[in-house]
């Protein structure tokens, strides 16, 4: 099974349990070492209904060491990237829904305007359009937030 792009991020347990998230170390793991594909690494996608836009893998390592010079934070301090990649994660699922929101929005526009009602446009009425005008607001609202969150 091919890794898409090139590697992995990994979170380490390298301190005792007790320290709970202040014994996480993070590294990146490349699928190539030396130009070599890496055989103790097997990567998998994760099989369930829903949730097409973002994957859910398999990932598992077996005795493959991981030079130092690949760690991403300080030892036992991985938590704060993956905090980060949360912050990251947000940006790009609310971008996604924000996209999804639009389309939608504009399909029930598209059927306002075609929809006749007493020999008018639907999109004629006051009520109907002040509603449009409403998500729109909410919309432009999200889209700030989102863009907000993302510097």
């Amino acid at each position: 099974m091919a890794c898409r792009g090139g590697g992995w991020f990994l979170l380490s347990r390298t301190a005792p349990i007790e320290t709970r998230h202040k014994g996480l170390t993070s590294f990146i793991i490349y699928r190539k070492k030396e130009g070599e594909i890496i055989s103790d690494v097997n990567y998998g996608k994760y099989k369930h209904t829903g949730r097409h836009a973002l994957d859910s893998d398999i990932l598992t390592i077996d005795r493959v060491e991981v030079d130092d010079k690949y760690r991403v934070e300080g030892v036992n301090d991985g938590f704060r990237a993956v905090v980060e990649g949360f912050n990251l994660g947000k940006t790009f699922i609310g971008g996604s829904i924000l996209g999804e929101v639009k389309w939608l929005i504009n399909q029930g526009l598209q059927w306002i305007r075609e929809r006749k009602l007493f020999g008018q446009s639907l999109a004629s009425y006051q009520g109907v359009s002040f509603e449009l005008a409403k998500i729109y607001e909410e919309l432009e609202a999200a889209r700030l937030l989102v863009y907000s969150n993302s510097i």
